[in-house]
């Protein structure tokens, strides 16, 4: 499993310590943008462990998602 933290200027940076990643989780703001519109929130947040578990592709890493709206509950990575 490949873990990153996130430094303050909002890059990705591997953390293969688990001690060190998970005390990172901690102090850490994984929300990386939130925008609302009317009735529409749209929230992106840091996942800190790679999603593809491919180990070939580029790490996911981002997950945002839509509240509300027409495309209420609609993610992507």
């Amino acid at each position: 499993m490949d873990t990153y933290i996130l430094s303050k200027d909002k890059k990705a940076i591997p953390e293969p310590d688990p001690i060190k990643w998970s005390k990172s989780r901690k102090k850490s703001n994984w929300l990386v943008k939130k925008s609302i519109a009317s009735d529409v929130e749209i929230s992106t947040v840091f996942l800190g462990i790679d999603h593809s578990f491919s180990g070939s592709k580029e790490p996911l890493l981002f997950e945002t998602m839509v509240f509300g709206g027409p495309l209420d509950q609609k993610m992507d990575r």
